[in-house]
């Protein structure tokens, strides 16, 4: 569990069992302390990048290659694919089936 801020309490969901663990999806709650609910589950997936390969060719523990964070704003996970490492960027606050911001493209 995360607090970002007065208002948002964001819950990252994880499985506990390797072989249910998939590094291409996210899953997370946030808890609105202004509407005093939690909000509908998110669930974000991250794309190949083209011409990179596939993350899910890596060992979890190689393809998730430092984890995420969260900011007030957005949602940071990095990967690595045969290209290298990345950062799949989401806004948060934004649709569950968006398309992530990709850093290096």
């Amino acid at each position: 569990m995360i607090r970002v801020d007065s208002r948002y309490t964001v819950i990252t969901k994880t499985p506990t069992s390797r072989p249910f663990m998939d590094a291409k999806e996210l899953r997370l709650t946030v808890y609105d302390f202004g509407l005093k609910k939690l909000q509908d589950d998110f669930v974000f997936t991250i794309p190949d990048r083209p011409g990179c390969g596939d993350t899910s060719d890596f060992p979890w523990e190689a393809a998730v290659n430092g984890g995420r964070r969260i900011d007030r704003q957005f949602l940071y996970a990095q990967r690595r694919d045969e290209c290298g490492p990345f950062v799949a960027r989401f806004d948060w606050h934004g649709a569950a089936k968006q398309q992530a911001t990709i850093f290096p493209r």
